[in-house]
């Protein structure tokens, strides 16, 4: 297995802003609003205006079963070439249905991004297997309390556009 490693939530901005996305990402950590906001970023990044209402697809895995995320990955783009999945609560499913999943992700398509994404109850602990599983497949972006310079920045950032 290679394992892609983790990114921090800045290095994430800078790649997305410079165009470098990644396959597939795994998105955890103790900050729900910084997560969410993080799966907007990339989705609006990735997709053109004209596609997001159509190619990108949000999914809570506690509602969807693994047979239908798996026909949902399947499917081809409509009226463009890209596609974002969001993939809520992902350590829901059984390690098997992950499993069975990572083969659907797994060839590479340069024209879809899939963001896997765990709540800050549920957030993994660094040596778990469930983490060092995922890390194969994704970059990993744990979002934690913003540091009081990042803060800073941020702010300073915002306001100047």
């Amino acid at each position: 297995m290679v394992f892609l490693g983790m990114a921090s939530p800045r290095q994430l901005v800078e790649d997305i802003t410079k165009g470098r996305f990644k396959q597939v990402y795994y998105f955890y950590g103790s900050e729900d609003y910084r997560r969410t906001e993080a799966e907007k970023f990339v989705a609006d990044h990735f997709l053109p205006d004209s596609q997001r209402s159509i190619n990108y697809l949000k999914i809570d895995s506690r509602k969807t079963s693994a047979g239908e995320l798996a026909a949902a990955l399947a499917n081809l783009p409509m009226l463009g070439e890209r596609q974002v999945f969001v993939v809520g609560n992902f350590e829901s499913y059984k390690p098997k249905d992950q499993e069975q999943l990572f083969k659907y992700i797994k060839p590479k398509d340069p024209n879809r991004v899939i963001i896997l994404s765990t709540p800050s109850a549920k957030t993994p602990k660094k040596d778990s297997a469930f983490l060092k599983t995922i890390a194969a497949f994704a970059e990993t972006v744990q979002f934690g309390k913003m540091e009081p310079k990042d803060v800073q920045s941020t702010i300073v950032t915002r306001l100047a556009k």
